[in-house]
């Protein structure tokens, strides 16, 4: 299959998405990390972050390679590393890769770049009057 340009958007952002999320949801299950556990985790993601980095300097894509197919297995693509679009596809998505792993390590650290969906709905004007008790609702006006 030929990977226009619509191809490479839906590959690209699954494959930023299924990193960000895969990570985040390996923190919410994962267990309680001692503080030397937690350095060593961040070395390791800085050290992937500078592999991505080297990579994109020598413009060697086959750190991309297995994260594409597997991207493109998802949403059921065969991906041909034939086609003349492969070594765009594959560059950009050192770069998503280096973005996420970015996000990831920000994530890492309790940096996120939103509030929790979570709190958001609860901010929500039905989830706050819900909260409010009935004698203080009569007093806003």
């Amino acid at each position: 299959m030929a990977i226009g340009q619509d191809m490479m958007a839906e590959l690209l952002g699954e494959l930023g998405c299924f990193l960000v999320e895969a990570r985040e949801l390996a923190r919410e299950v994962s267990p309680y990390l001692t503080t030397d556990a937690a350095a060593y985790e961040a070395a390791c993601s800085q050290a992937a972050i500078d592999a991505l980095r080297h990579s994109l300097r020598l413009r060697d894509r086959e750190a991309a390679r297995t994260p594409l197919q597997e991207a493109a297995m998802r949403l059921g693509v065969v991906l041909n590393e034939d086609d003349e679009d492969w070594p765009c596809l594959a560059y950009r998505a050192l770069r998503v890769m280096l973005d996420a792993a970015a996000e990831n390590m920000r994530r890492d650290t309790g940096v996120y770049s939103a509030p929790s969906p979570y709190f958001h709905s609860a901010r929500s004007p039905a989830a706050i009057q819900s909260v409010i008790p009935p004698d203080v609702k009569g007093m806003r006006k």
